[in-house]
């Protein structure tokens, strides 16, 4: 989430001692049912399959299942059971995160839209969000779920969110255009990235107690699941508003503190997370404990640094490769690195002190 003033409004680095999911919300939650789908390993590149799968089997019906009709369903088409529409499947994508979606969206030919239009589609095309309605036995819908070195399986780029819903692309992309932007309780309005899944997690648990905003973003029940993946812990977060709820929203959607909060602490951990795993890529000869291990020691190693005002990422990916190759508190057993560290100078002016200081200890 940024302000449209601010671009930096979580600095990444900031929120890593804040427990994960402090928020504003104490009571029960009432409004959402949230449950998780475990085990969900990402497909291989299936080479030589005569019958090639679309999804993970633990997703298939989660994906492309077909529910029964619910009675109000039935009622709006007329009585008729016949006359339902099926339940579909829809991506909304980090164009970002994906070499050259919106020509990639037009060879698909899976319908897509993108959730940006006019000056900020001209400008941001390449990084906006899109929807596009997947369908089962298509190429780029494989590809979402598969993993391997090829830059266009996307597994591990984690590039959006899945939403099932009965309704049309066309109405699916009004309801979230809608939350693009969202205001805060002072009015000051939000770019609200909800197409990045550990966001959207984060926010859902928040939301669960808020019924009335809670039943907006699901349209009175329109939207009838959001599947929110981690590639790395291999499970998706499932989230499907409580059938209970009044049918009439009467507070207007606005972001709160605890939502703010929230949010900054997962997308601080999922920058924690990714560092931790560009070390073990790029050092799996040092990287030899479980990840968990490397995990904490990632996040204590970021702490500590942060406290002496070092906050970049390339800054604190180069101390933990130090941390790994030199051991726990490395900076402890040298005084002269004690007083780098606790010198009062800018962040830069720092790091080129510890850099030269670690080639006189190499």
């Amino acid at each position: 989430m940024t302000s449209t003033t601010d671009n930096h409004l979580f600095d990444p680095w900031l929120d890593v001692a804040t427990p994960l999911g402090v928020g504003d919300s104490n009571a029960a939650p009432s409004g959402l049912q949230i449950t998780t789908i475990e085990s969900v390993g990402p497909l291989d590149a299936q080479s030589g399959a005569t019958l090639k799968k679309t999804v993970p089997d633990a997703l298939r019906n989660a994906l492309f299942g077909q529910p029964e009709p619910s009675p109000a369903e039935i009622d709006a088409a007329g009585g008729d059971p016949a006359a339902v529409p099926p339940m579909r499947t829809y991506a909304i994508l980090d164009a970002a995160k994906v070499v050259n979606l919106p020509e990639v969206m037009e060879d698909s030919e899976l319908e897509h839209r993108c959730l940006f239009k006019g000056k900020a589609y001209d400008d941001l095309k390449d990084a906006a969000p899109w929807i596009v309605r997947l369908e089962d036995g298509n190429t780029f819908t494989r590809n979402l779920f598969t993993r391997s070195d090829a830059y266009w399986h996307l597994w591990d780029n984690q590039p959006g969110i899945y939403v099932r819903s009965r309704a049309s692309l066309d109405d699916m992309w009004r309801h979230f255009r809608k939350f693009v932007r969202i205001p805060d309780r002072d009015g000051a309005w939000l770019i609200f990235r909800f197409w990045e899944s550990a966001t959207m997690v984060a926010y859902m648990n928040e939301l669960s107690t808020r019924p009335d905003h809670a039943r907006r973003w699901f349209a009175d029940g329109r939207v009838a699941d959001m599947l929110l993946p981690s590639a790395r812990d291999q499970m998706i977060t499932r989230v499907r508003l409580v059938p209970a709820l009044p049918s009439a929203p009467s507070e207007p959607l606005y972001i709160t503190q605890g939502d703010r909060n929230a949010i900054a602490v997962a997308r601080t951990k999922a920058r924690l997370d990714a560092l931790s795993d560009l070390l073990a890529s790029t050092f799996p000869e040092l990287c030899t404990q479980s990840q968990r291990a490397r995990d904490q020691m990632t996040q204590d190693t970021v702490r500590r640094m942060q406290a002496h005002g070092i906050l970049q990422a390339k800054a604190l990916f180069m101390i933990c490769a130090w941390e790994l190759a030199h051991g726990p508190n490395f900076e402890d057993r040298d005084p002269v690195l004690q007083s780098i560290l606790a010198r009062a100078c800018d962040e830069t002016q720092k790091m080129h002190l510890l850099r030269a200081r670690m080639a006189e200890l190499a």
